[in-house]
């Protein structure tokens, strides 16, 4: 009993762990673009109006405090009149939203990879690069956007971003054309995989595997942690990640 105990206790932490991660990280890349945030006991909230795929607000502090989160989303509304745009990621996946005006959006899974050395075979031709500057950083955010089968988004990632020490971009490319990329975010302890995306022609030929195997071979003493689609899931397992939640977004409508 105990051992079952300990089992959720530590799969409870590695969520907040995630979390946490994914906090730090979407504060940094809107702080970048100009607007700034703040966090409390149960949410952290940022009021940014811009068009990225970037939440205003995420639910922690755990699934046992429905009551308070409900009530810091609803004072969130409140403070932002006529922001009809406003999304919210329930980190536990316990919130009834729907009173407040929202639709859900989508849900995928927290996964976490404990700290371990990290090989995967490169295919042939593929050479992986780090972005680096301001030119090649608006390259990245151009293909993520075709990746994601969307081209009306604003800027995502802003120049600054390269001059944090915790946010990593990567590229893979054949004969010089990108076809895959990833960002990475190292802070609290862990390593955060964000915004993998490969362009459908070059699909299921390994080619983000590979990219993302060299992300975390950067730091192989840290765990890491991702929220994997339909798409990526199967990979991210091959790479020893596992589930530990499941998050829904919510959309106000």
């Amino acid at each position: 009993m105990r051992g079952s105990a300990g089992s959720l206790k530590m799969e409870n932490d590695l969520l907040e762990i995630a979390i946490a991660n994914l906090i730090d990280h979407s504060e940094t890349v809107i702080k970048a673009l100009g607007s700034t945030g703040s966090i409390s006991l149960v949410l952290w909230a940022n009021p940014h109006r811009f068009n990225i795929p970037y939440a205003n607000a995420i639910t922690t502090g755990g699934a046992d405090r429905a009551d308070g989160q409900f009530e810091a989303i609803a004072s969130f509304i409140e403070s932002n009149p006529g922001n009809t745009s406003i999304g919210v990621q329930d980190s536990y996946s316990n919130l009834d939203l729907k009173p407040l005006g929202f639709e859900v959006f989508f849900s995928t899974p927290w996964s976490v990879r404990q700290p371990d050395p990290i090989e995967s075979p490169r295919p042939g031709g593929l050479v992986i690069t780090r972005v680096e500057t301001p030119e090649a950083l608006d390259e990245f955010d151009r293909a993520a956007a075709l990746g994601f089968g969307s081209i009306d988004f604003e800027t995502v990632f802003a120049p600054g971003l390269l001059e944090d020490e915790h946010e990593r971009f990567y590229f893979g490319r054949i004969g010089g054309e990108i076809i895959t990329g990833v960002n990475s975010f190292t802070h609290g302890g862990v390593v955060g995989i964000y915004t993998l995306f490969t362009l459908p022609a070059f699909r299921r030929n390994g080619f983000a595997e590979s990219l993302v195997a060299a992300a975390l071979s950067a730091s192989p003493e840290l765990p890491a942690t991702t929220n994997p689609g339909d798409m990526s899931d199967a990979l991210f397992s091959r790479l020893g990640f596992r589930h530990v939640g499941t998050r829904t977004i919510w959309d106000l409508k």
